[in-house]
């Protein structure tokens, strides 16, 4: 099951779903009570660092790089999330060298494209937290 989602053929779908998913969660910022912010960003965050762990479980490769990466992070953006928003932003950043580190081929391998598009919009989207967590407007 997990081998049909990562079809070449499905290289497009992924990417739309993860570019429409990141719009909306950034728009979403501008909805829900500003405490509710960060415990949104914080779960959106640790979600993403998934998508890798479940390519290593799929091709049984570098299975412990992957989980300790991600544990790390999920554990770094939950925490955050409810006592340090800093951390939410460092999860994202940090997914976002992972991301970059992953298109230069560390650890299990996925579409270059999407490593790459990954961290752009990780980049974007830790900055625009950064902003909103220290007053800035745009």
């Amino acid at each position: 099951m997990i081998a049909l989602f990562y079809r070449p053929w499905r290289q497009k779908e992924i990417g739309l779903i993860a570019l429409a998913w990141t719009l909306l969660l950034t728009l979403s910022h501008g909805l829900v009570p500003p405490e509710s912010v960060w415990i949104v960003a914080g779960l959106f965050s640790a979600s993403m660092n998934l998508i890798y762990t479940r390519q290593a479980f799929a091709k049984g490769q570098d299975l412990r790089l992957e989980t300790g990466i991600a544990v790390t992070l999920i554990l770094c953006a939950t925490i955050g999330a409810f006592l340090s928003p800093p951390m939410v932003i460092f999860s994202v950043l940090a997914h976002a060298a992972w991301d970059l580190a992953k298109h230069a081929g560390v650890g299990v391998a996925f579409f270059r494209w999407y490593t790459l598009g990954c961290a752009t919009i990780d980049l974007i989207w830790g900055g625009l937290l950064w902003a909103y967590w220290a007053g800035i407007t745009i």
